[in-house]
């Protein structure tokens, strides 16, 4: 216990608040993004598994269940990206902070994509449990198998927040401008900078998420990445690495643009609380 306090006794004060605010923030804009667009997320799922058309997989699901057959599978994503969302924004803070307060001969974009790196090897420690049993509640299987079967690529957080960065630029907006200073048309904005990371993330992205997807099946859940790529190349060559991108996409902006804008707002109101 002793040991324990005398620890933290090195984190200031102001580092203490700066990381509760992130995780705070971090996991209302994950829990509320990730709402908004699981329907979408939902639809990708069922076209990369089943290699299907949007129309198609939309009419499946709403011959399952419904307006709620949209939303199934939802509860475990929405709990499960508290922990991942709060670790990711949090991560990212801390080790911005860190950049900043050190002479480093790292220039501004190299610092956010590292950053970016950083809290994506943070958020796998809440991440690859929850995906996996949303895969499996999705897919319908309700077979336990290994939970940290199969990785997220790290580096995709560095695009993630690096092209946040860059798309705010391009808008001649200044990153660290208050939301609630600011017009509407700076706020259309910051949901299209934020639509647009989102977007550009997986379109890097995508074709690993296709492998990992069709992995954390049953057919396929002891079976290594290079065997899934074998098959899937086999069975359908390479349209079926941009099978369901445009849903997937058009869902990723949806999210992201709520999620920054969220994230940031909520930062500012807590400053002001805590």
């Amino acid at each position: 216990m002793e040991t324990t306090s005398l620890q933290s006794e090195h984190i200031p004060i102001d580092s203490k608040k700066a990381i509760i605010i992130d995780l705070l923030s971090g996991t209302a804009a994950g829990a509320l993004s990730t709402l908004a667009g699981y329907p979408l997320d939902l639809i990708k799922f069922r076209q990369q598994v089943q290699q299907v058309s949007v129309i198609k997989a939309s009419k499946q699901i709403f011959q399952e269940g419904r307006l709620s057959g949209f939303f199934k599978g939802s509860l475990s994503p929405v709990l499960g990206n508290i922990p991942i969302n709060s670790l990711i924004f949090a991560a990212n803070g801390f080790c911005n902070k860190q950049f900043n307060n050190q002479q480093t001969k790292l220039n501004e974009f190299q610092k956010i994509y590292l950053s970016g790196c950083f809290a994506g090897a943070v958020s796998l420690i809440a991440f690859v449990p929850t995906e996996l049993i949303k895969v499996r509640i999705q897919d319908m299987h309700q077979q336990q198998n290994h939970l940290y079967k199969k990785v997220v690529d790290v580096p995709t957080f560095g695009i993630y927040f690096s092209s946040y960065n860059i798309y705010q630029k391009m808008f001649g907006m200044d990153p660290n401008s208050k939301i609630s200073d600011q017009n509407v048309t700076f706020l259309v904005k910051k949901m299209l900078a934020g639509g647009l990371a989102g977007s550009t993330t997986w379109f890097f992205a995508y074709p690993f998420d296709v492998i990992k997807s069709v992995a954390q099946t049953e057919r396929f859940i002891n079976h290594s990445s290079f065997q899934i790529m074998r098959h899937l190349h086999r069975e359908h060559g390479l349209s079926i690495y941009h099978q369901g991108l445009m849903s997937c996409l058009t869902r990723a902006f949806v999210v992201n643009s709520f999620c920054f804008v969220i994230y940031e707002y909520c930062c500012q109101q807590l400053n002001h609380m805590l």
